[in-house]
This record gives structure tokens, sequence and C-alpha cells, in this order.
């Protein structure tokens, strides 16, 4: 079940990284949006590490 509190923090307008966004460190404060994060998305994932992706390798026809 959800906290109480969960929900407080998660329904205030938070600075969150837009999607889709290319980082370049001399506009990455205008890559933040205010969001109210369930009025914005159904769902939320949380990545705190990842990594490159590397392109599939395929046959040469």
């Amino acid at each position: 079940m959800i906290s109480r509190l969960l929900c407080k923090v998660l329904n205030q307008p938070l600075g969150h990284r837009a999607i889709d966004v290319v980082y370049h460190p001399k506009f990455e404060c205008g890559n933040y949006v205010p969001s109210i994060l369930p009025s914005r998305y159904d769902a939320f994932i949380y990545v705190d590490q990842s990594r490159t992706l590397e392109p599939l390798r395929q046959p040469v026809l």
C-alpha cells in the first residue's frame, strides 16, 4: 500500500528530466520540467544505473 507521505510527495511539482532529451552540459538546466508525476504518467520506472545500447549484429545479405 502506498504511504500517505509518498502520495503527498508525488502530488507536488517535481523537477523531472524531459523524456527524449539529449544531454548537453551547457543546456542541462533547461531539460527539466515541473511535473506532478501521477498526472503526467500512468506508470513511472526509476532506473538508477544504465549503460549505452549496442547495435544488434545482423548478417550481411
